[in-house]
């Protein structure tokens, strides 16, 4: 008889239900104005209907309607604007990305 094993929650699974809401490591909020965003800001960006996105900003409008993002591990660049309903979370300070584009665990100091 196989034994089970139970499941991992480190790990975000890249496909969620609608009704699930990944929240990122660390105190950060979701960014409420995207003119608050910079080039080269490290960024998650999350939908219930998306799979979540890790970049780093590129280039934000002047109303900060839309965002052009440089997805990590070599994903390409794509556009997101507000309007789709998207929420954008700024990565704290120090936290590295892992090699799958996805934010590394932070180490206990």
């Amino acid at each position: 008889m196989r034994r089970k094993i139970p499941p991992t929650h480190a790990a975000q699974p890249r496909n969620r239900r609608p009704d699930t809401q990944w929240v990122p490591p660390g105190p950060e909020a979701p960014v409420g104005s995207w003119t608050e965003l910079r080039p080269g800001d490290r960024i998650i960006i999350t939908s219930p209907w998306t799979p979540r996105w890790d970049g780093e900003v590129d280039l934000v409008t002047n109303d900060g309607s839309i965002l052009w993002v440089h997805l990590e591990a070599g994903r390409g660049r794509i556009l997101v604007q507000q309007s789709d309903g998207h929420q954008v979370w700024r990565m704290p300070t120090g936290v590295p990305a892992s090699p799958l584009g996805a934010p590394a665990p932070l180490e206990a100091p």
